[in-house]
């Protein structure tokens, strides 16, 4: 019977960031890319800043397969109650630094970043080194990333007209495998509820496309990975239908459930965009 198995070797794969306490770098490239910034406080971000320029000047990031790692997580009293503006703090750094316009998507999450003050920065090592571009990064290491910014149509929290001011919501989901979309009260949470309608009509979050999936004789709206799902499209309509284009079926809202169902022009199948304020 063993005859028949077929052994796959798995070797080191790409990774798109680091966890900052577990790592192997050899101490002559940490060196040479600045090791850690110095400017850090305490905790938070500084895995996304060593990832940034590891990528982004001339190394590579993988993850070792069938790789051990233990890790004992400390208490940590220093970050009991100014937990959020110590990671606003690093964060600032680093978006700034690294992130060229895109960092204005950092602020967007943490509005209270603009207002203080992290030090000197200097991009002037990023430059000798000719680091490449953030764009780089977003177009080679992380394309599943989603500039709602760049190529999306309609932007914002997605509200059924009916009364009870509930949005689509992804639970937070940044996961590759499916998760059924719901809908919660709206919370102008850009984590959770902010959706996007693509130039070429597909429905998603930062990290996620909408697809639709058949159970028993309900079809449910899913997000997953926008690679490893269908490819569904979708249309908002200016009677604020969201039309699934392959069905022609509306999303339809009954309670805190939600499918498509066929359009027939009522409250419960009437959608709007809501900007979210940050």
């Amino acid at each position: 019977m063993l005859a028949n198995i077929k052994f796959v070797l798995i070797t080191n794969f790409r990774g798109v960031l680091a966890v900052g306490s577990a790592f192997a770098i050899r101490k002559e490239f940490f060196r040479e890319i600045g090791m850690y910034d110095a400017g850090l406080k305490i905790w938070g971000g500084e895995n996304l800043e060593l990832s940034f320029k590891v990528w982004l000047c001339g190394g590579k990031l993988v993850h070792v397969a069938c790789s051990r790692i233990g890790h004992i997580t400390r208490s940590q009293p220093y970050l009991q109650n100014n937990r959020l503006d110590i990671e606003m703090h690093n964060y600032k750094r680093v978006a700034d630094v690294w992130m060229d316009k895109f960092a204005s998507y950092v602020y967007d999450n943490y509005p209270g970043m603009k207002s203080i003050s992290v030090g000197g920065l200097s991009k002037q090592w990023r430059q000798r080194r000719r680091c490449k571009p953030f764009s780089w990064f977003l177009d080679n290491i992380w394309p599943e990333l989603f500039r709602y910014k760049d190529n999306s149509s309609s932007t914002g929290s997605i509200m059924n007209t009916n009364g009870g001011r509930l949005c689509l919501d992804n639970q937070g989901h940044l996961f590759s495998s499916p998760l059924r979309i719901t809908v919660k009260p709206c919370s102008n949470d850009t984590n959770t509820q902010l959706f996007g309608l693509t130039t070429d009509g597909r429905l998603r979050t930062n990290l996620q496309c909408m697809f639709v999936k058949k159970e028993v004789f309900d079809l449910v709206p899913y997000i997953q990975n926008c690679y490893e799902q269908p490819q569904h499209t979708f249309k908002f309509t200016k009677n604020g239908e969201i039309i699934h284009t392959s069905t022609g079926y509306c999303l339809t809202i009954h309670g805190y459930n939600i499918g498509f169902e066929m359009c027939r022009k009522d409250n419960h199948q009437k959608w709007s965009l809501l900007m979210i304020q940050i």
